[in-house]
């Protein structure tokens, strides 16, 4: 019977799975690991459960994502030898799943787990970056007040290490190139995620792109030797999309652009991993959930509404924006029909090709505002409810009301936010309000709230 979850008969350690080796199951340290000198990292008992053996109607759903609650008095304490431990564990179990695509293969989610667990343990500034998200994170599901001060505290402990890191002989750094740019894509995400250190994304996200530069022309490529390197490249051309973008609040401010040199390495690095590893589909965006060439679109149109570039520029930028979209609508089109003759399609009804529809649909809008009159950059566009771009967007944002897994998922959260600027009417102002709510509660980011207040600003203007 597949009615009760049975246990792995044998496992292996974390390290010889991901390694794909076999495991001769010694414990603490296996003779395979203790052989090459690896960490030896075994799996809880609650993750030792054999998927084979799930009911069926459970074995599909994603992962539970509840918060679970830890003691206020553990959390209190001022044992760090106590505290620190549990807040990796909230990391490792609770907050690092929420930063990549949740549909992407459960492999990668092993071996990436497996790797930031490995890194933590040598890496000062990867963990003082762990600890910093973690005690923010559950200052914002309202664990504990003491949380914030103490993740500022160690988000400045990660950034005195950083220094001490990149102060250090080239051949060095180049060693551990991997875990630094774990550490600050998390320093990052702590202006992302929590409170008080937004202003500082800017020289992070900087910081990323020029390792990612270093390593494209670097021999040695040590974050190409790991599959986790997909991720972290990107997470890092993520980071630059969502600093491009900026607020729809004020449209022609583009907090920074990176020149089109970085798409290129973005996607150079990536070429590589994949003919490295000959991924599949499955293993492929793990943070994006989409093509990069969507997200390129988009940076292109939002180019185009900025006050500081020339006329000529921006019909440069127009033209190339004009001449992409009907690709994507037609990917559209291509997946729609797979869909009908399938029941399910390539990407079905998943959160990551809902995402991808919104960001498509939202730029057909922009591209068509913009080509209207000359001086289009200088306003938001206000589609009609009854524009066939219109009719898919409220049709998907209707489907995914009230639907956690969409909630729980970040990918999202942008496309959401910006054809929220759409919205005209009450019924469909609530039906966003409700989705960026929804989002809130479910995953505690503090860029969802930003999107919030900036949608309020925005609403508050329309008739």
């Amino acid at each position: 019977s597949r009615q009760n979850a049975r246990l792995r008969a044998k496992s292996g350690c974390w390290t010889c799975r991901a390694r794909r080796k076999k495991c001769d199951e010694t414990r603490p340290n296996c003779h395979r690991c203790s052989q090459s000198r690896r960490l030896c990292t075994w799996p809880r008992h609650d993750q030792m459960t054999d998927r084979r053996w799930l009911p069926r109607s459970k074995s599909s759903q994603i992962t539970d994502r509840s918060f679970t609650n830890i003691a206020i008095d553990v959390l209190q304490s001022t044992d760090y030898g106590i505290l620190e431990p549990i807040l990796i564990d909230h990391f490792m179990d609770k907050l690092l799943p929420l930063l990549w695509n949740p549909e992407s293969s459960s492999e990668f989610h092993e071996q990436v787990t497996l790797e930031v667990q490995q890194d933590v343990l040598h890496c000062e500034q990867l963990r003082y970056t762990v600890l910093a998200n973690a005690a923010s994170h559950l200052y914002l599901i309202g664990q504990s007040p003491r949380m914030q001060d103490l993740a500022l505290n160690y988000y400045s402990k990660s950034l005195r290490e950083m220094s001490r890191e990149i102060a250090k002989p080239t051949c060095m750094v180049d060693a551990t190139s991997g875990a630094m740019l774990i550490a600050i894509i998390l320093l990052y995400l702590h202006g992302v995620i929590g409170l008080g250190t937004t202003q500082d994304s800017l020289v992070h996200v900087d910081a990323a792109a020029i390792l990612l530069q270093h390593e494209y022309h670097s021999p040695s490529m040590v974050i190409m030797c790991s599959r986790i390197g997909r991720m972290l490249i990107e997470s890092v051309a993520f980071q630059v999309f969502l600093l491009t973008m900026g607020q729809w609040s004020k449209p022609e401010q583009i907090t920074r652009q990176h020149s089109p040199q970085f798409w290129i390495v973005c996607d150079g690095l990536l070429r590589r991993l994949t003919n490295a590893f000959g991924d599949s589909v499955s293993m492929q965006n793990p943070v994006l959930g989409m093509d990069m060439g969507i997200l390129k679109l988009m940076t292109t149109i939002k180019q185009c509404f900025s006050v500081e570039i020339t006329s000529k520029e921006r019909q440069r930028l127009l033209a190339e924006a004009v001449e992409e979209t009907p690709l994507w609508l037609a990917w559209l089109e291509l997946l729609h029909g797979l869909r009908t003759m399938t029941g399910q399609g390539l990407y079905g009804n998943c959160i990551a090709s809902d995402a991808a529809r919104l960001t498509i649909l939202a730029a057909s809008i922009f591209v068509e505002h913009l080509s209207q009159r000359p001086n289009s950059y200088l306003t938001l566009p206000h589609p009609s409810v009854s524009d066939w771009q219109m009719e898919q967007i409220l049709a998907i944002l209707r489907r995914r009301r009230n639907d956690a897994a969409w909630s729980s998922s970040y990918l999202g959260s942008w496309p959401v936010y910006t054809v929220g600027i759409f919205m005209c009417s009450r019924e469909h102002i609530e039906l966003v309000r409700n989705d960026v709510r929804e989002r809130w509660n479910a995953l505690r980011m503090s860029s969802i709230k930003r999107y919030w207040d900036d949608l309020e600003k925005i609403w508050k203007n329309v008739p």
